[in-house]
Order: C-alpha cells, then structure tokens, then sequence
C-alpha cells in the first residue's frame, strides 16, 4: 500500500470496504464464514453482469486456491483474498458468454511470465531467466534464490528444453506445450519431493494466482477496479492485442 498513489490507495480501500461488508451481508448467522451458495450470491451480488458460468468458475477456483483448510467454506480474509479471482476471469472472458476453461486461463498465466520485461514486442515463448524468475515468485519455497533451489529449477528447464528440441531442434526457449505437458508434472514432482502434498490441480491453482514481482518504486499493478485495463498489464482480454505498457505489482495489502 506504501507504495501506491494516493488516488489508486483510496480505490483499494474503498473495494476492500465493498467486498467486506458484502460478505458480512451474506454471512446471515455470523459465522464469519461463507458457504459455497453463500459465497455465490455474493460474488453475484459484487459482479451483477457476470454470467452464472463466471461465478461458478471464479468459485470452484477460489475455492481450490483459497479455502485453505479445505472446510468447503470461506473465510472473510479468504473471501477478500480470492475476490481478485473473479476480476482476473471477466478481464479473460471480456465481452464473451463464454467462460474460459483452465488451460486457457493458465496459458494467459504464462504468458505474463513470458513478457514481464518492458518493451512493444509481445512474447509468448519462455526463456530460461523467466521460468526462473517464474519459479522464485510462484513456489518461492520449493524453488528459494539459493544454490539448490536454482539446481531445481535448471533440472526442468533441462527437461521441458529437451522437449521442445525434439521438433525444433535450436530451440532456445520453450512454448507453452512444453510448459502445460511437462514442466507442471515436474512442478508437481518437486513439491512432493519438498513434503508439500500437491497435484495438478493445486498446482494450477497456486499459478493461477500468482503475478510476476517488479522491482518499481510505483505500484502500477491495481486490483480492485472497474477499469479491465488496469488490473493485468495488458488491454484487451486475448493475448496478442496492443497492450498498455505498465509494469505488473502486487499492491500487497
């Protein structure tokens, strides 16, 4: 929040405050939890022109990426946490009734990783400094800035790289097949190796949420508005079209 200008502070208080009380209008019996048909009217109740494929697919993910005791229930800071989750689904429907399936989200995922560095070409291959800058930020425990942890993120790098040499041969970076087909289950791997009890699932999840770190004094990066060209660093819901350019930040309240 530090970080932030006084107008983009005032719009993020102002929708946590909305998002607050429209839980606690949702919570009839004070329980400070939400169930999942609680959770629903909710979000329909904050997003009124989502359609009801929208809600169900922000939920299931909210749900997977957030309901941290997996008590099938919402907490208020689970609640606050994963509203973004729904924001993040209209800006990749736009102006579609259709809701987008995982892999597609996940492919808009990882082409933010691919293109965290400024500049007007738009990049939809991954190179080995941004899988690892995508690794520290998104598994920062699995993968840690250390010795072993960049050990682990080469050794899959390797294989994915490998992957992609099979039909192209100098190839020096990998697309998003690569990434989908191999690198997840390799994620997975070195998760479970770690203790973490993870899968696909979870996995894609934990993606799914996250955003590339930046190094800016200045929070670019707002959620929590109405504008869908300012909560992901790209204008337009597909990938490919002219994008503002603007570095990606977590406001991080």
């Amino acid at each position: 929040m530090s970080l932030m200008s006084d107008v983009d502070r005032d719009e993020v208080v102002k929708r946590k405050a909305l998002v607050e009380s429209t839980f606690h209008k949702f919570d009839v019996n004070n329980s400070g939890t939400l169930d999942k048909e609680e959770a629903k009217k909710c979000l329909a109740e904050l997003k009124p022109t989502a359609i009801p494929s929208a809600i169900e697919f922000a939920l299931d993910w909210l749900l997977t990426s957030y309901d941290t005791n997996n008590d099938g229930q919402l907490s208020l800071k689970e609640f606050v946490d994963g509203y973004n989750g729904l924001v993040d689904v209209l800006v990749m429907m736009g102006d579609s009734d259709q809701t987008p399936d995982d892999v597609a989200f996940l492919k808009q995922k990882f082409y933010t990783f691919c293109d965290v560095a400024p500049g007007n070409k738009r990049e939809e291959q991954m190179d080995s400094a941004r899988w690892k800058k995508f690794c520290n930020d998104t598994f920062p425990k699995t993968f840690p800035k250390t010795q072993a942890g960049s050990t682990k993120v080469d050794m899959i790098w390797a294989v994915m790289q490998a992957e992609r040499r099979e039909t192209e041969p100098g190839a020096i970076k990998i697309t998003f097949d690569e990434f989908h087909k191999v690198g997840l289950i390799k994620i997975v791997e070195a998760l479970n190796e770690g203790g973490t009890k993870a899968d696909l699932k979870t996995v894609m999840a934990k993606i799914l949420q996250s955003v590339p770190s930046s190094d800016s004094t200045k929070a670019d990066y707002v959620k929590w508005n109405d504008d869908k060209d300012t909560f992901t660093g790209v204008h337009g819901d597909v990938h490919g079209r002219e994008k503002k350019e603007r570095q990606i930040k977590n406001a991080g309240w």
